[in-house]
């Protein structure tokens, strides 16, 4: 047994959180900030000029297509319930919760990808950016030696 799982084992007696590591802890309040932003930028692109763009074909007619609609709604209210799930279980010391914020977190980082390389307005390209690396941070700061002690605790 290391010395950081020795503590952690010894600590299971103290108050809630006193034994939570400063990177847990920052961790957790990256995802719920993650949420915050994800859910703004999902408000601000609904709301925001630049929603619709309007293509004109080669016989004259104009169709306008939403960029975002229904489904970025979706999409954002399933991105907020992600992040607070994960932040929830995280400081709970849920090992799982590591591993599904990592998929989840390279599942964002693809999709950002899709949103630079797609007809988004530029403002709501630089907008999909920010979420993506609160959520590298937080996965960074969850696989880090004091937070692996941690997650060991709860087997």
């Amino acid at each position: 047994m290391s010395i950081h799982q020795q503590h952690y084992s010894e600590s299971a007696t103290a108050p809630a959180g006193a034994s939570m590591p400063r990177a847990i802890d920052i961790a957790s309040k990256l995802m719920v900030l993650g949420a915050v932003v994800s859910l703004t930028n999902t408000i601000t692109a609904l709301v925001a000029p630049g929603v619709v763009h309007t293509s004109t074909t080669n016989n004259g007619h104009s169709h306008s297509a939403t960029v975002y609609g229904p489904a970025a709604v979706i999409g954002g209210l399933l991105g907020l319930a992600f992040w607070l799930w994960m932040a929830w279980l995280v400081r709970r010391g849920r090992r799982s919760a590591r591993i599904v914020s990592t998929i989840l977190m390279v599942l964002g980082v693809l999709g950002v990808f899709i949103d630079i390389a797609g007809s988004a307005p530029p403002w709501f390209k630089a907008l999909s950016v920010i979420p993506t690396l609160i959520g590298v941070v937080a996965v960074t700061l969850l696989w880090r030696r004091d937070s692996s002690a941690f997650f060991n605790r709860t087997r």
